[in-house]
């Protein structure tokens, strides 16, 4: 699931032990969104890595013809939004 936010995995690598309270907050937020993010992937990996690369598409064989709905965006969506205040609580800037 490092399509999603690698650098929390790096993060959390790197840091479990000098900073155990923090660690496990991400642990968790970790363990949470591996439920979202298994959730019609690839294309929903696709469809938060427009973020960044814009003109992806999020059309895939796995789900070909398939749009992914509503409710998998918003998840990604708050999905990334929480990803981001574990990056800032970390000292993380993208």
């Amino acid at each position: 699931m490092a399509n999603f936010h690698p650098e929390l995995y790096g993060w959390l690598y790197r840091n479990f032990a000098s900073k155990p309270e923090l660690a496990q907050r991400i642990s968790d937020f970790l363990a949470v969104s591996s439920a979202c993010e298994g959730r019609m992937y690839p294309d929903n990996a696709k469809y938060y890595l427009q973020k960044w690369i814009p003109g992806m598409e999020t059309v895939s064989r796995k789900w070909y013809g398939k749009e992914l709905p509503e409710s998998f965006r918003l998840e990604v969506e708050s999905m990334e939004e929480l990803a981001e205040e574990y990056r800032r609580l970390c000292g993380i800037f993208i």
